[in-house]
């Protein structure tokens, strides 16, 4: 990317970008810490352990809910869950504790429809609800085995995945690709089979639009970037040529003023620019990681 567009999107993020993507940015970019982004990420944490206060832009309720609370491992994940969030972990495991029921995460709270509405979960209780076991993942990774919310995300981890395989969709790719990652992490292997592993691998594939014409029409398709952040992906090599188109899409579409048009059809706030702002900042953060990913050492 040339000097002058990368500036462009650098002082766009700092003039407009929230304090916590303008952290993320330096401890991601430009060697700024963790401390800085933890400091930010606090300031939407309730005193029930949970997130709230529009975390996710487009949610506009002060209230603590279990999705932003998601929201906010992300954040956390992104920075490599220093041990200085170990606290604020705690409070996370206490409030999903609380108030998660891994069967029907959000049927009880508002979510505005412009974002995720699939975490609103069917009537059938027996649905495989595979966009859930990132918070069980979660759990699993950072909680006490000895825990009640221990045994409760197991239990459902268990049940989810003795069921016969069903077609998946991306987001449920997206969350269980954290929840493989979580498992690893906390040696719990155990609980995935190398048959599901290979079944989700082949779903990665089967997603990602490689049609390159797609992408340039506007087409609604679903990017590498949803599975794919890093050559060092298990996902690359057999995507890497929709890979590396996808990030000079990424540098051909940034707008003169420093920010990427948003993607999404909005039925609520549509007329709140703060929160379209709020977006563009985060999804900034999100392609400029992309970008970062896919450097070659040529670069």
């Amino acid at each position: 990317m040339g000097s002058e567009r990368l500036r462009n999107i650098r002082y766009y993020l700092l003039r407009h970008g929230r304090y916590l993507e303008v952290a993320r940015w330096n401890f991601l970019f430009e060697e700024g810490s963790e401390v800085e982004v933890l400091k930010a990420l606090k300031a939407y944490q309730n005193r029930d352990g949970g997130f709230g206060r529009s975390l996710l832009p487009d949610y506009r309720n002060p209230e603590s809910s279990v999705i932003e609370t998601w929201f906010a491992g992300l954040i956390l994940r992104e920075i490599g869950f220093p041990d200085m969030s170990g606290g604020m972990i705690r409070q996370m495991l206490a409030f999903f504790d609380e108030r998660i029921d891994f069967s029907n995460v959000v049927s009880s709270e508002r979510v505005a429809e412009a974002y995720m509405p699939w975490w609103y979960r069917s009537e059938d209780k027996n649905e495989a609800a595979y966009d859930t076991l990132s918070l069980a993942g979660f759990v699993l990774r950072h909680d006490n085995p000895e825990s009640s919310l221990y045994a409760r995300a197991q239990s459902y981890v268990k049940k989810v995945l003795s069921g016969e395989n069903k077609p998946l969709k991306a987001h449920e790719i997206s969350q269980l690709l954290l929840f493989c990652e979580d498992m690893k992490i906390a040696r719990r292997d155990d609980l995935i089979s190398e048959a599901f592993k290979e079944y989700v691998r082949q779903q990665v594939q089967k997603h990602i639009e490689q049609d390159p014409l797609k992408y340039r029409l506007g087409d609604v398709v679903v990017s590498p970037d949803r599975f794919i952040m890093s050559r060092k992906s298990p996902f690359y090599s057999q995507n890497q040529r929709i890979c590396d188109f996808y990030a000079r899409y990424i540098e051909d579409t940034v707008l003169p003023d420093g920010y990427w048009p948003l993607k999404i059809e909005w039925e609520a706030n549509r007329e709140c620019e703060h929160v379209l702002r709020d977006w563009r900042g985060i999804l900034t953060v999100h392609n400029m990681l992309y970008l970062q990913g896919m450097k070659t050492d040529d670069d």
